[in-house]
């Protein structure tokens, strides 16, 4: 990483010191280089939608282009939304992404009435990419819905189904902090897993013949909370036997017993000291085995982004080792493989309590020494962001970064990317 390219962060008894003056401050509409490294580019500067809670990246039109799908709620009248790609029809037009709502007005308020997950997948196998979200839509109360993407995606209706309804005997809503999709039974069909968050839990769905069916849909229970456990899940294979095992916060499920029936033990993977908001799984130090990357993200002022190193016996506790300290709420991870091998990660402030602050930030820490010592830089300042992904949204072969934001104090929203302009991440991505 060319350090000299961007100011350093200085590490003082594990607190980040943000030093001078920003790589790039925020100011409303401007496409802004960040030291020849990204460009910040603006998707939709003034939301009025309240929080935006999540969003996800997919080809929704069909013309080769990854779009962006957003989710908002609990703030204001919620929607669930897309924004298309304009660099499908001019490379040059880095901004002026169009919004079609899909469903506004979608979530009853509420301090629990939204989760974060979304995912975009081919739910009724007709080649478009369909939404799969939790909570409620419509008004119709909460629960763990899919919306199939019609033929015309801008003019024509798209129809929710039911896929499980909440459960008013064990308080379970079916609101997921993260979905996924990941072929649990190994039978060539992608599944889908479900993570909560605080005492919600964590299941895996296979997607039936006729999924407009709310009745074929079978929730098959994995795991509850446990310990201190808040968000955050990911699927990959810990233990080395072939099976795709899942995390969830502080916990790791191992699959056992028939491939296509798994059941699960419970393996508490450390003790941490904040409950973990995001959960990446990534081998950091090159040892052939699955790490677990987490953040803080609901510390307001001691947020932490950890990695916790495997063994060869990872049911044992996993050692910890300490990326950063003192950020406020970092509810947000990328992970990936940078130039030479290094090991990159990526963060976000989202310090939402806060919104008179003015140095929110977006970080990056590099390790070329399998994680035992970290570069850190300050990429952004200004703007609150939440559930950073990444996706090579205009197509040339790098990963770029989008997130969303909760609202700020001017009463809006946004939804922003980071155009990848040094060909950093080409691979090895991991991003939850």
């Amino acid at each position: 990483m060319k350090s000299s390219l961007i100011k350093k962060l200085s590490f003082l008894g594990g607190i980040v010191l943000l030093l001078e003056t920003p790589a790039c401050d925020a100011r409303q509409g401007e496409e802004q280089s960040i030291s020849g490294l990204f460009v910040h580019h603006s998707i939709d500067e003034r939301y009025r939608g309240g929080h935006i809670s999540t969003q996800y990246a997919g080809d929704i039109n069909g013309d080769g282009f990854p779009d962006i799908v957003i989710r908002s709620g609990k703030s204001g009248p919620s929607e669930i939304a897309w924004y298309r790609n304009p660099l499908a029809a001019d490379a040059s037009q880095k901004s002026g992404w169009e919004k079609t709502t899909i469903a506004a007005d979608a979530y009853p308020s509420g301090p629990k009435s939204s989760g974060t997950g979304l995912a975009l997948h081919d739910v009724d196998g007709d080649g478009r990419l369909d939404i799969i979200t939790g909570a409620g839509v419509e008004g119709v109360g909460k629960g763990l819905f899919w919306w199939r993407c019609p033929e015309d995606v801008v003019a024509g209706k798209w129809a929710r189904f039911l896929i499980a309804p909440p459960d008013e005997s064990t308080g379970e809503e079916y609101a997921p902090h993260d979905i996924l999709i990941a072929d649990i039974d190994q039978d060539g069909v992608e599944d889908i897993v479900i993570g909560g968050s605080s005492n919600q839990g964590v299941y895996w769905l296979r997607i039936p013949s006729d999924p407009t069916k709310a009745g074929e849909w079978r929730l098959q229970p994995v795991g509850g909370p446990r310990g201190s456990a808040f968000a955050g899940t990911d699927v990959g294979d810990i233990d080395g036997d072939g099976r795709l095992d899942i995390v969830r916060s502080d916990t790791w499920y191992r699959a056992v017993g028939p491939v296509e029936q798994p059941r699960w033990q419970a393996h508490l993977y450390g003790l941490v000291t904040v409950p973990p908001s995001n959960v990446v799984l990534y081998d950091v130090d090159r040892d052939g085995r699955l790490d677990i990357v987490v953040a803080s993200g609901h510390n307001p002022s001691g947020g932490e982004v950890y990695w916790y190193k495997s063994s060869s016996d990872p049911t044992r506790p996993w050692w910890p080792k300490k990326i950063v300290h003192g950020l406020a709420a970092p509810e947000n991870l990328v992970v990936f493989e940078g130039p030479d091998g290094r090991v990159e990660v990526i963060t976000a402030e989202l310090d939402f309590k806060n919104r008179k602050r003015k140095e929110r930030a977006v970080v990056w820490f590099s390790s070329a020494t399998s994680g035992e010592e970290w570069d850190g830089v300050v990429l952004y300042k200004g703007k609150n962001f939440h559930m950073m992904r990444a996706a090579d949204l205009d197509n040339d072969g790098d990963l770029d970064f989008y997130a969303a934001s909760f609202e700020e104090k001017n009463g809006y929203a946004h939804v922003d990317w980071f155009e990848n302009i040094a060909e950093y991440g080409a691979k090895g991505l991991g991003a939850k």
